[in-house]
C-alpha cells in the first residue's frame, strides 16, 4: 500500500469510528483502538489550536498532524471553562478531515 492509500485508509477508519472525546490530546484517548494508536503515535504535530471555536463552557480547535506525507486535521475540545465539567460531560465526538497547507502573506513595519 502506498502512502496515499495508507493515509486515506487511516482517515476513513477514524471518520467511521465516531470517537467520543474523553481526554485531550487525541493520543491519550483510551477508547482509540490500538491499531490506530500505533499508526498515529509517530505523526508529527505541525499546528495546534487553530480555527478556535468558543462556546459557553468549552472551546474546540483543530490540531494538524503530518502523517504519510499528508495533513490530518482533528477537531477536539481544547479548553474547558467550567471547573465542574470534564470532557465526558460535553459529549463531543472527534472530527477528522484531510487538511491542506495554505500560505499567507503578512506585512510588518520596516525598522
Amino acid at each position: 500500500m502506498n502512502k496515499d492509500e495508507k493515509f486515506y485508509s487511516l482517515l476513513s477508519k477514524l471518520q467511521t469510528l465516531n470517537l467520543r472525546q474523553e481526554t485531550y490530546p487525541l493520543l491519550e484517548e483510551e477508547s482509540l483502538p490500538d491499531e490506530l494508536y500505533q499508526e498515529l503515535k509517530d505523526a508529527e504535530i505541525v499546528a495546534s489550536k487553530i480555527d478556535v471555536d468558543k462556546h459557553r463552557w468549552y472551546e474546540t480547535s483543530v490540531t494538524v498532524y503530518k502523517i504519510y506525507g499528508r495533513f490530518l486535521g482533528v477537531r477536539s475540545i481544547s479548553n474547558l471553562y467550567s471547573e465542574s465539567s470534564d470532557y465526558e460531560d460535553i459529549c463531543w465526538t472527534h472530527w477528522f478531515a484531510e487538511m491542506e497547507a495554505v500560505q499567507s502573506v503578512s506585512y510588518v513595519v520596516k525598522k
